[in-house]
């Protein structure tokens, strides 16, 4: 809501990282993997989208995740240069990855 999309990354991380076993989990990886979606970071979008396709098949985030996914490939194949994440946001997304 707020737009704080790397701070909202790096929360819902840790919470991923945290408490593998929380029960929401789906529910962060569709957040997380928005928040990646308005960064145009979309491999890390998608990978978070897949993730709820492939561990949570009967999640109410399924639907949402999928339409998402193949927003990413309609954007792509339109404009294969779509415009990346600023730089040094992405460095700082690459960086928090890692960790």
């Amino acid at each position: 809501k707020l737009k704080t999309y790397r701070g909202a990354i790096e929360r819902f991380k840790q919470v991923i990282d945290d408490y593998p076993d929380f029960k929401n989990n789906d529910k962060l990886f569709y957040y997380t993997g928005k928040c990646y979606y308005a960064f145009r970071y979309y491999p890390s979008a998608i990978s978070f989208f897949q993730k709820i396709f492939n561990c949570y098949p009967n999640s109410k985030y399924l639907k949402k995740s999928t339409a998402l996914i193949k927003k990413i490939a309609e954007l792509q194949a339109r404009a294969p240069q779509v415009a990346p994440a600023p730089v040094e946001e992405k460095k700082k997304l690459e960086k928090s990855d890692k960790q």
